[in-house]
C-alpha cells in the first residue's frame, strides 16, 4: 500500500509540476526553443495524467480507454525532445518549417494502428481481464509484436539522437549554459530510464510503468533550474555567434537583457567574475556603464585597463541588436574591439603626413633662399675680380666662404626633404675648423673676444660631412661667445692634435 501511495503522490506532484512549467513557458512561447518544449511538456502532462487515472481505476474498458489517450503522449514526447535540442541550440531551424512534421509521421501511424480495434492486435495482444501485481490493478499484456519493438527501438533513437546534440552542442558553453544542460538531460534520462527498467523488468517491482514516477523527479529537477538558474529564460546561443577564439570581446544579452554568454577575450578585458552569467546587466558593475554609455549611437572608443595586463588600451564598443527572419529582436551583442594597435599605426601615418608636409615646405623655403644666395655669390665673385683693396677683398671672400655655408645648409634641407643620404667624405679638420674660425674671429674681435688657434702638424684626415661638421663647430664656438661676453671678454683657444 505504501508503494501505491508513493506512487500515486508522485504522479500527482508531476502533473502539478508540468502544468506549472507549461503555464510559465506559454508567457516565453517567442523564445528560441519554447514551442517545441511546450509540446514536450504537454505530451509529458497528458501521458502522466492518464496514468494516475489508469492505476486509479478498476475498470477494464477506462483502462483501454485512457491508454490509448496517454499513447498519444507518450509517441510526442521523442519528436518533441528532438526538436527541442535542435532548436535549442541551433537557433536557425524553425518549427513550422515543413521537415519539422515528418518527425510525427511514424508516431501518428502507430496512433492509428493502436486507435484502430482492427489493427491494434498488429502493435500488441492485451488480454480481456485486469490482473494485479502488486498494489495495482493492470491491463493484462500477453505478447508484444515486432511492430512494437520498433516503435520502441524509434522512441530510443530519437531520445538519444537529442541528447547527443545537447551534449556536443551545450558543453562546450559557460558553466550556467552547462548546468542548464546537465538539468535538462537528468529530467529526460530519468523517465527513458523508468521506461527502460519496465519494457525489460530490469527490476522485481510490480508490473507498472515507472516513468511516469520518474516524470515527477523530472518535473522536479526542471522547477529548481527555473527557480534557481533560470532554466528556459536563459536560452543558450548557436556557437557561430559565440566563438571563443575570437580577440574581439563578445557579450550575448537575451531580450530580458540578462548576460547568457561570453569568451574568454572579453573576460579579460572586463575581469568578470564567473557569476556574471545569467545576471541582468544592472547587476553586473563592469558591463552596465559600458552599456549606459552606448545610448543612441551604439558605438563608441574608450580608454579601458584591462585587468589582468593592468595596461591601458583603446577598446571600440558596438551594440549589435540580434533578430530572427521574422524581424523579432532575440537578443543583444556588444563586441568589444582592441584597436590600439590601429590607433598607432594611424598615428603613425599622420606623422608621416605631417614629415611629408614639412619636407614640402622646406624644400619650397630652400628654393626661395637659393635664388638670393645665388645673386649674393655672383656679385661677391665680381667685386673679387674687380681692383679693389686687398683687405676689402678678404672681407668680400669671408662673406662668399658663408654664403657657400648657408648654399650647403639649403642643400642639406632640401636632401632632408627629399629623404636622401647624406654624402661622406675625406675632410682635413684643421681646415674645416680654419674655415668657421675666419667668421667667428671676425664676429667676436668686436666684442673684446680673442681666438687662438693652436692646430697640430700632419694630422690625418677624417671621414665625414663637411657641412655637419662645421654646424657642430659653429655651435660650440656660439656656446663659448655668449659665456666670454657675460663676462665682459676673454681668450678661446682653439687646439687640434693627434691621440
Amino acid at each position: 500500500m505504501l508503494y501505491y501511495i508513493v506512487y500515486q503522490t508522485l504522479l500527482i506532484l508531476a502533473c502539478v509540476a508540468l502544468a506549472f512549467l507549461a503555464v510559465f513557458l506559454w508567457r516565453y512561447r517567442y523564445a528560441n526553443g519554447a514551442k517545441s518544449l511546450i509540446l514536450l511538456v504537454v505530451s509529458t502532462f497528458l501521458w502522466s495524467v492518464c496514468s494516475f487515472i489508469q492505476t486509479g481505476s478498476d475498470s477494464l474498458e477506462t483502462q483501454i480507454l485512457v491508454m490509448k489517450i496517454g499513447y498519444i503522449g507518450l509517441m510526442f514526447v521523442p519528436p518533441a525532445w528532438l526538436l527541442f535540442t535542435i532548436h535549442y541550440t541551433y537557433r536557425e531551424y524553425d518549427l513550422k518549417a515543413w521537415w519539422a512534421f515528418t518527425f510525427f509521421i511514424f508516431p501518428v501511424s502507430i496512433l492509428a494502428v493502436i486507435w484502430n480495434d482492427a489493427w491494434a492486435a498488429d502493435y500488441w495482444r492485451i488480454g480481456g481481464e485486469l490482473i494485479r501485481t502488486g498494489p495495482f490493478l493492470v491491463l493484462e499484456c500477453t505478447d508484444f509484436t515486432p511492430l512494437f519493438w520498433i516503435s520502441a527501438a524509434h522512441n530510443y533513437v530519437l531520445m538519444a539522437a537529442g541528447a547527443v546534440i545537447l551534449i556536443i552542442r551545450l558543453f562546450k558553453g559557460v558553466g550556467l549554459v552547462r548546468t542548464q544542460a546537465l538539468l535538462i538531460l537528468l529530467a529526460i534520462f530519468l523517465p527513458l530510464a523508468g521506461d527502460v527498467i519496465f519494457t525489460f523488468k530490469l527490476l522485481p517491482i510490480p508490473d507498472q510503468p515507472l516513468t511516469p514516477v520518474m516524470f515527477a523527479v523530472s518535473a522536479l529537477l526542471l522547477t529548481l533550474g527555473l527557480m534557481k538558474y533560470n532554466l528556459f529564460m536563459v536560452l543558450p546561443f548557436a556557437r557561430q555567434y559565440i566563438v571563443s577564439s575570437l580577440k574581439d570581446g563578445i557579450l550575448v544579452f537575451d531580450t530580458e537583457t540578462r548576460l547568457i554568454d561570453s569568451n574568454q577575450a572579453a573576460v579579460g578585458m572586463l575581469g568578470l567574475a564567473k557569476h556574471s552569467v545569467g545576471k541582468n546587466i544592472q547587476d553586473i558593475p563592469e558591463v552596465y556603464p559600458i552599456f549606459q554609455r552606448l545610448g543612441s549611437t551604439g558605438q563608441y572608443v574608450t580608454e579601458m585597463e584591462f585587468p589582468n595586463s593592468r595596461t591601458k588600451r583603446m577598446v571600440d564598443i558596438e551594440a549589435v541588436h540580434m533578430r530572427d527572419k521574422q524581424g523579432y529582436s532575440v537578443g543583444l551583442l556588444i563586441l568589444m574591439r582592441d584597436i590600439t594597435d590601429r590607433m598607432r599605426m594611424i598615428d603613425g601615418i599622420y606623422s608621416q603626413d605631417r614629415l611629408a608636409s614639412i619636407g614640402k615646405l622646406t624644400a619650397g623655403v630652400a628654393h626661395e633662399i637659393n635664388n638670393p644666395l645665388a645673386i649674393m655669390k655672383g656679385l661677391a665673385e665680381l667685386l673679387l675680380d674687380s681692383n679693389i683693396p686687398e683687405e676689402t677683398k678678404d672681407d668680400i671672400r669671408i662673406i662668399d666662404g658663408e654664403v657657400e655655408r648657408v648654399s650647403t645648409v639649403v642643400q642639406n634641407l632640401l636632401a632632408f626633404s627629399r629623404k636622401q643620404q647624406k654624402e661622406k667624405t675625406r675632410l682635413n679638420i684643421n681646415k674645416v675648423i680654419s674655415q668657421t674660425l675666419r667668421v667667428e674671429f671676425y664676429e667676436k674681435n668686436t666684442h673684446n673676444i680673442r681666438i687662438v688657434p693652436e692646430f697640430g702638424k700632419n694630422l690625418p684626415e677624417i671621414f665625414g660631412n663637411e657641412m655637419q661638421l662645421t654646424q657642430v663647430m659653429v655651435n660650440i664656438f656660439m656656446n663659448n661667445k655668449e659665456i666670454l661676453r657675460g663676462a665682459g671678454g676673454g681668450t678661446m683657444t682653439v687646439s687640434t692634435f693627434e691621440q
